[in-house]
């Protein structure tokens, strides 16, 4: 009855050693994937967000002068919803905004406006 006791105690004492061993490697930078990322720190400023664009105003300055206004609109659009940046003007500039600049329709044409 004495050894079935100990072993109960040994195990236990195996179980809350390996519980804090998990504790401490959670507890660190860098957590179980060793990538440095994982934790926020509290003292740590809050990552800030992309700013937010109002796509249908910036769409409507970019196609102001198009001669296909409705095209222009819903391609815009479309580029500004998923680059979240429309190029100042009405024409050109589109190196402000690469992913904009390098959108391609199906037949490989520049798909913004």
């Amino acid at each position: 009855m004495r050894k079935t006791n100990v072993c109960v105690y040994v195990c236990l004492l195996l179980v809350l050693v390996s519980a804090l061993e998990w504790q401490v490697v959670l507890s660190t930078d860098h957590g179980i994937t060793g990538s440095g990322d994982t934790l926020v720190h509290p003292n740590s400023p809050a990552p800030s967000p992309a700013p937010l664009i109002d796509c249908k105003k910036e769409c409507d300055r970019r196609c102001s002068v198009a001669p296909r206004k409705k095209g222009c609109l819903k391609f815009c659009g479309i580029c500004c919803n998923a680059c979240k940046c429309v190029p100042s003007g009405t024409k050109g500039n589109k190196d402000e905004c690469p992913c904009y600049r390098d959108k391609r329709s199906s037949q490989g044409k520049p798909k913004c406006p």
